[in-house]
């Protein structure tokens, strides 16, 4: 529990995290965009490519909308690299 989600690529194999925004609640495409410091591109909810082992990105959600948010590493997602993330009050 916290505010603060933290992504770890312990491998140093190239990773990121990338919310699907047709799987994020509603009204919160704004709030990641704002949330997410660094950016693959500039209109795309989706970290840099993490490469070095242990490298950390974080995303503080206080304050984000309630709800679930499906997010995935894109160069991994035909493997199956994806999770939930769950906002609660």
């Amino acid at each position: 529990m916290g505010d603060v989600v933290e992504f770890v690529n312990v491998n140093g194999f190239p990773h990121n995290v990338q919310f699907d925004p047709a799987h994020i609640p509603q009204g919160a495409l704004p709030f990641l965009m704002r949330a997410m410091a660094t950016k693959m591109a500039p209109n795309l909810p989706a970290s840099p490519m993490m490469t070095r082992p242990n490298e950390v990105y974080r995303i503080n959600f206080a304050g984000a909308p309630v709800g679930t948010y499906n997010y995935f590493c894109l160069p991994h997602q035909a493997l199956g690299m994806k999770g939930v993330l769950t906002v609660a009050q």
